[in-house]
């Protein structure tokens, strides 16, 4: 991913839970990502969609979530 995009991408959801959590604050390259968000699976991140399917936002995106898919 280029360093430009994935900057704006953490940038834009550094204050959600998940930015927080991951320190997206910190993240400048592509290495500091893979730092701080290191690879997960389904059962890492349902704690964060039980969160959001109770109604809570910015919670991994502070985009608004319309939909869950599998």
């Amino acid at each position: 991913m280029e360093n430009r995009k994935l900057r704006q991408i953490v940038a834009k959801n550094r204050d959600t839970v998940y930015g927080r959590a991951h320190r997206f604050d910190t993240v400048k390259t592509l290495e500091d990502y893979q730092k701080q968000a290191p690879v997960t699976t389904y059962e890492d991140y349902l704690p964060y969609i039980e969160a959001i399917a109770d109604g809570a936002r910015n919670v991994l995106t502070k985009e608004p979530v319309l939909l869950f898919e599998p």
